[in-house]
């Protein structure tokens, strides 16, 4: 898993144990979900006319999320970031109070995306004493919402939210829509959409948590394809930052454990 030389791997020892410890969390968070999905939480219903009347898809019954979802969620998301934190004090000779690894935190008083002297100011207060080419490796992020290396923001984002609310907000909701039947509409849309002729015009839906009465899919929208058919998959997903919102919980969780590890064996040859 681990690459760069051994002098490498023993001075962020640390960082690597927190991606590591990480990467445990998001297998004992699809084991709780994989035990939630066991006990058949979910119940649909067809209300009203088949697929080309007036009716629609609406919940019947989902199961609440256990909390301990959203605890070893919140887990997960701690190691990361301490994960590039250690890197950070790792990275300089003599870390103090406010040596992190810099991430631009959007807030009532800062805007989403920093100017060059911000983003410059924050580097140079939490890697005081750092090299110069790790400096320079860093203003060359764009660690923030809107910027290109927004999944560190991301990181950031959710492990400030466990540790000043009581959960991270996760929520059981409907991710695709399959349309399926033989109508000569929804062949050629098919067609032109990049679908194989066996294979049902998937949608992505609104995110939207699943609740008692909520309606999935409304069949006078699958008649404008003359859809005979409509099905569903859910997920455990994550309701929070907007750019994750309705991305699966254990899905992202590994993904941010991948882009903290790239990040800093990226950045570990500057220091």
């Amino acid at each position: 898993m681990l690459r760069g030389s051994r002098e490498m791997r023993d001075r962020f020892e640390s960082a690597w144990q927190k991606i590591k410890r990480a990467r445990k969390h998001a297998d004992d968070l699809e084991a709780e979900v994989s035990a939630f999905w066991a006990a058949d939480p979910c119940e649909i219903e067809m209300v009203g006319s088949p697929m080309t009347g007036s009716g629609s898809y609406r919940v019947t019954r989902v199961g609440a999320l256990p909390e301990s979802i959203s605890l070893i969620a919140g887990d997960a998301a701690h190691n990361i970031r301490s994960a590039l934190d250690h890197f950070a004090c790792a990275a300089v000779p003599s870390p103090d109070r406010a040596t992190a690894f810099p991430v631009w935190s959007t807030s009532k008083d800062t805007a989403a995306t920093p100017t060059t002297a911000q983003w410059k100011r924050t580097i140079d207060r939490q890697l005081r004493g750092a090299s110069p080419g790790l400096i320079e490796a860093f203003l060359k992020l764009e660690a923030w919402e809107t910027g290109s290396d927004y999944l560190l923001w991301a990181i950031h984002e959710l492990d400030r939210v466990d540790k000043h609310r009581l959960l991270i907000s996760i929520a059981v909701a409907n991710t695709t829509i399959r349309l399926d039947g033989d109508s000569y509409v929804l062949a050629t849309v098919k067609r032109y959409s990049g679908f194989a002729p066996d294979q049902p015009l998937a949608l992505e839906p609104k995110w939207t948590p699943l609740r008692k009465g909520t309606v999935l899919f409304n069949t006078a929208d699958g008649s404008v394809f003359g859809a005979a058919n409509a099905s569903f998959s859910f997920d455990v997903t994550l309701g929070e930052p907007s750019p994750l919102r309705g991305q699966s919980a254990v899905g992202q969780l590994r993904i941010l454990a991948g882009v903290a590890e790239k990040a800093i064996l990226r950045l570990a040859s500057f220091a």
